[in-house]
């Protein structure tokens, strides 16, 4: 999802509570913290949902979010970012493969 902060992940796990999300930026920070030389790739299967009305959340604007950060991905050293989805797009689910074509 997407909120005033950003754009975040749940755990699978997760009933929703907003102590559950994972900011995107809290895992750049934490790619930034490695050895500027590294290489590094984040690959985020999200975008499988359109919306979480439980939660408030009517337009799941996830890779709207991460397309913003350009900048803050960008000052990451050696770092690729790979989203399954773009703007306005969906991450499809496979039931034969029990994960999206994008993780398959």
């Amino acid at each position: 999802g997407r909120d005033r902060d950003g754009p975040f992940l749940f755990p699978e796990d997760s009933d929703g509570s907003p102590a559950d999300r994972v900011r995107i930026k809290t895992i750049l920070d934490q790619l930034a913290r490695l050895p500027a030389g590294r290489q590094k790739l984040l690959v985020i299967d999200a975008v499988r949902d359109t919306a979480f009305a439980d939660l408030g959340l009517v337009h799941n604007d996830f890779a709207g979010g991460v397309e913003e950060m350009d900048a803050e991905i960008a000052a990451v050293p050696n770092l690729a970012v790979f989203v399954s989805a773009g703007l306005d797009e969906r991450s499809w689910a496979s039931p034969e493969w029990n994960a999206s074509a994008f993780t398959h």
